[in-house]
């Protein structure tokens, strides 16, 4: 199968061509930069690079998470116009499915309610980054108009931690995960939020819902949700670095040293990713088994990953648990 990965260079793009390479399919790998650089806000670009392609399923990853100097208009031009793009060019390349990818910013205060977040749950946006990821939802749908069944679908995703996780322009703020990680290998003591609960999600356990989503021989519905479907707090990977012989100094405290980009006074909600264990089987890695899957991952590209290590070797690391 030959699939075309946008934002193929970015956290989640990188994970996805790793599991769809691994799964055996050829990727044609797009971003704004690299040896096939495309920009999705580039429509005849895009038309043309999906031609040379020839893919059988589309992965739309390419999106912004900031405002930046161009405010809402760049916003606009990346996640609403670029969706558009994409869709249309896949069209035209005769793509046999396009998956887009979303967030749960569609869903605003609605992820306090203290209920599981399914498909069906209203969207009520609040910021401008969600209410770009609302256009593109909506796009996906008009382009489904009078199918029988989905041809574009949307993955519905929450925050993520993991492997190749680092800083780009149109991605600044790193997950609280990520960013423990980093204060452990500099010889910094953290203090961690003590409400800060959520269902940070494994990129790679989200890579293999992409794969599954990609491969269906036929879909049922329009959107998934693709999360751990539990809330955690950071405390977990704390807890293992502390075990496995690391000198982190880790506290609970009411002005945490980590960033949340969260509202730390109210418990959030969890992604439910029944639709897609009920239909496909995929199921997601607990957050403590996660953790280690990501400490083990740093532990060998510790020397290939930029400024992230864990220095010695978290002796007793593994996978099984």
């Amino acid at each position: 199968m030959n699939v075309t990965v946008t934002g193929a260079a970015g956290f989640l793009g990188r994970n996805v061509v790793a599991a769809v390479t691994a799964a055996g399919h050829r990727v044609t790998a797009l971003d704004r930069a690299g040896e096939q650089a495309v920009d999705v806000t580039d429509p005849v670009a895009l038309v043309d690079a999906f031609a040379r392609a020839a893919p059988d399923v589309v992965v739309h990853l390419a999106a912004t998470t900031t405002v930046g100097d161009s405010g809402l208009a760049g916003l606009v031009r990346v996640n609403v116009a670029g969706t558009q793009a994409v869709l249309g060019a896949a069209r035209a390349a005769g793509a046999r499915r396009c998956l887009v990818a979303s967030s749960t910013a569609v869903f605003g205060d609605s992820v306090y309610a203290g209920r599981p977040l399914v498909e069906e749950t209203p969207v009520a946006p609040v910021t401008a980054y969600g209410w770009s990821k609302v256009a593109a939802e909506s796009l996906v749908r008009l382009a489904n108009t009078g199918r029988n069944e989905p041809w574009a679908v949307v993955v519905r995703l929450p925050a993520l931690f993991g492997p190749w996780e680092e800083p780009t322009p149109h991605r600044t703020l790193m997950s609280p995960p990520r960013q423990l990680v980093a204060a452990q290998e500099r010889g910094e003591s953290v203090v961690l939020a003590e409400g800060g609960a959520r269902d940070w999600t494994f990129a790679p356990d989200v890579a293999d819902a992409v794969l599954a989503l990609a491969t269906a021989p036929r879909l049922r519905h329009e959107i998934y949700h693709a999360g751990c479907g539990v809330t955690w707090r950071v405390d977990v990977l704390a807890d293992l670095l502390q075990e496995h012989g690391s000198a982190l100094e880790a506290t609970a405290g009411t002005t945490p040293t980590l960033d949340y980009g969260d509202d730390l006074g109210r418990s959030r909600d969890a992604l439910d990713a029944a639709r897609l264990t009920d239909e496909l089987g995929v199921t997601f890695t607990t957050p403590r088994l996660a953790c280690r899957r990501y400490l083990d991952w740093l532990d060998a590209h510790r020397n290939t990953t930029g400024p992230i290590g864990l220095g010695p070797r978290l002796q007793g690391s593994t996978a099984h648990e």
